[in-house]
């Protein structure tokens, strides 16, 4: 409906130029991604040569993806977002995102269940691309994690009364929402890092997904191995943990600037 809007004409009567001309308009009015604009050249292919079997020659030019390394949190920034949070469950929830790389969607919805105290390490399950992996547990959070699973079974049995089934319990979520029965929801957690972060006065432009960036990078900068990195993040493919050695500060110290050495000589 935009486009036939745009070109005032009846899909029938459209060229291949009316949608060549469409797309250009688009990107001179609007900033619009790379996977944007892929969507819109695919809806136009799928509909006039798929359905209406017309414009035989529609051919679109392969982008090139845009590279664009993450924003790094350094280590003291970190430890400003956990520390500025005095509500314990808001800061232990920046602190699992940040010591086991998870994302978002991920810790919201941990359970305890998933919790190995003994081996100090959490599974998580079906995360994205519909895979189990294994993540870490902080040493120094194990002592946090049972302090604060004692007070959430406490605030079950004050309410008691209002829980129907034993499924519904607030503890059985790290992070229960407002109501018990559900999780934190994702949007309440981005709220939670949001206001660490302006606390804290950071204006990198970081999201609570900078909390993962920064495990991994942190990891390869003690000398990690990225591919164990690799699996702690769950990514299929090493190239797309391997951005993270652009970033890394142990593998830009190696390098002296000329500007250093030319005046070390005087």
């Amino acid at each position: 409906m935009q486009f036939c809007s745009y070109c005032r004409k009846h899909p029938k009567d459209v060229l291949t130029e009316d949608i060549f001309a469409y797309l250009h308009a688009l990107l001179a009015k609007q900033s619009l991604s790379e996977a944007h604009i892929r969507g819109i050249q695919q809806s136009l292919l799928f509909y006039f040569k798929g359905i209406r079997k017309s414009c035989p020659d529609l051919r679109f030019p392969r982008m090139k993806r845009s590279l664009r390394l993450p924003e790094v949190l350094s280590e003291s920034e970190v430890l400003a977002l956990c520390q500025v949070l005095k509500n314990p469950k808001h800061r232990l929830l920046l602190q699992l995102a940040y010591s086991s790389g998870l994302r978002v969607s991920e810790v919201v919805q941990l359970r305890f269940s998933q919790i190995d105290f003994d081996r100090k390490v959490i599974r998580i399950k079906q995360a994205k691309g519909k895979k189990d992996r294994v993540g870490l547990l902080a040493n120094s959070l194990s002592q946090d994690l049972s302090q604060y699973k004692n007070l959430l079974r406490m605030y079950e049995q004050l309410q008691s009364s209002r829980i129907r089934t034993a499924k519904e319990r607030p503890a059985d979520w790290i992070f229960p929402g407002q109501k018990g029965t559900q999780h934190l929801s994702i949007r309440t957690a981005e709220r939670i890092f949001e206001i660490a972060k302006e606390r804290c006065g950071i204006t990198k432009p970081v999201s609570f997904h900078s909390l993962r960036h920064a495990f991994a990078t942190h990891l390869l900068e003690q000398g990690t191995d990225v591919r164990v990195i690799q699996a702690l993040l769950g990514h299929e493919s090493l190239r797309t943990t391997q951005i993270y050695t652009k970033v890394a500060k142990r593998q830009l110290e190696r390098v002296k600037s000329p500007l250093d050495r030319i005046l070390g000589d005087f």
